[in-house]
């Protein structure tokens, strides 16, 4: 990653904050435990007005700043962040949120523009830079101020066609430095808010009618991001602060028999481990190609094979209730997830070669 000397400070002055009590992270997952739609960045790139001409690479990490330099002149760093819609959202309410920075200090004040790509669809992230945002700032959506009661920036009606959003996050009023890492669930995200009754849920007491097992999963270590060294037999999602993240893509496959009209419930069993926040988001997973999922014996960090869509539900280990239900696709459908650690320090481990007593499954109701 590559930081300016005054974010590097302050990141390093982070890693000392004490860990969220266990009340704060079950309110967090209380409130994403909903039927709305979370969606993450699909971009995120951060420009430096002290390097304007350097493109710095996609890592995660979003920043707002504005901070004196030696010198007394004040230097800043903006981010540019987008988020895919799909056509099934327009003229539902969005919702643009921004919450769990990793840092925040100053006003923790931050204006959202509109931005404008060149293209007509969505910056290139490979290519800007402070000097050459690859499109142009266009009128102010909104003020922010993290920390004053909301963490809602502002509602619109989502548009149609299933766009992009674009938006340039600069900060305000004196200095400010805001740091996030989106991996993580922090920063700005996208709420999409479905109407009631919109979501399958599994009848009340239902029993399954039958079991589909994983059919591959596969560990990406980000301490070793060009790596495949993930393991089919065994899983996990964690974080800590003197460790980097390993996240978990699981697949599976539906059936010769046809379940269309059932609901189908994701669901973990008797975990090996689990401590820390005991949680993880679920994100549903794209595999590049048009495969039925993604290619385990290829996967890496930097290169998973496919692409991390959105956000589905976010889970803490324990009792018996789905991760995620959903209406049963067509028979030889492919399902990929993504499980990442959220919640600050967690572990999580499961062993699949221990059928229908560790690890995950789907239940069809």
């Amino acid at each position: 990653m590559q930081f300016s000397i005054n974010s590097v400070l302050l990141l390093a002055a982070a890693a000392f904050s004490a860990a969220l009590p266990t009340s704060s992270i079950d309110s967090v997952i209380e409130k994403r435990q909903n039927r709305n739609i979370r969606i993450t960045p699909s971009a995120l790139v951060r420009m430096y007005e002290h390097s304007p001409n350097l493109n710095f690479a996609q890592d995660g990490w979003g920043e707002t700043s504005s901070t004196q330099a030696g010198d007394g002149r004040a230097t800043s760093v903006n981010t540019l962040v987008s988020f895919k819609l799909e056509p099934e959202d327009g003229g539902r309410t969005c919702n643009l949120r921004f919450n769990d920075p990793n840092f925040a200090t100053g006003s923790k004040t931050f204006s959202i523009f509109n931005f404008v790509p060149s293209n007509g669809v969505t910056f290139d992230a490979s290519k800007a830079t402070w000097n050459q945002r690859t499109g142009h700032r266009d009128q102010q959506a909104a003020t922010y101020t993290h920390g004053a009661g909301t963490d809602i920036i502002y509602s619109f009606t989502c548009p149609s066609g299933g766009k992009y959003l674009n938006y340039e996050l600069a900060a305000s009023r004196g200095e400010v430095n805001i740091q996030w890492y989106s991996p993580h669930g922090e920063g700005m995200w996208l709420e999409v808010v479905i109407p009631p009754n919109t979501p399958v849920k599994p009848p009340t007491g239902s029993k399954p009618v039958a079991t589909i097992p994983i059919k591959d999963q596969v560990q990406l270590f980000e301490a070793r991001p060009d790596a495949g060294q993930g393991s089919a037999q065994f899983g996990e999602v964690s974080w800590s602060s003197s460790k980097e993240s390993v996240s978990t893509l699981v697949g599976f496959v539906m059936p010769d028999t046809d379940y269309t009209g059932r609901t189908c419930a994701l669901k973990l069993f008797n975990p090996t481990a689990a401590t820390g926040s005991k949680s993880f988001a679920l994100f549903e997973f794209i595999p590049y190609g048009g495969e039925v999922i993604f290619k385990s014996w290829l996967a890496t960090w930097n290169s998973k094979t496919g692409y991390r869509k959105r956000e589905l539900a976010t889970y803490k280990v324990g009792g018996d209730k789905p991760i995620y239900s959903f209406p049963c696709p067509k028979p030889k459908t492919g399902i990929s997830y993504d499980l990442v650690p959220i919640g600050g320090e967690v572990s999580i481990k499961w062993d699949s070669s221990l059928k229908k007593t560790s690890g995950f499954q789907i239940e069809v109701l």
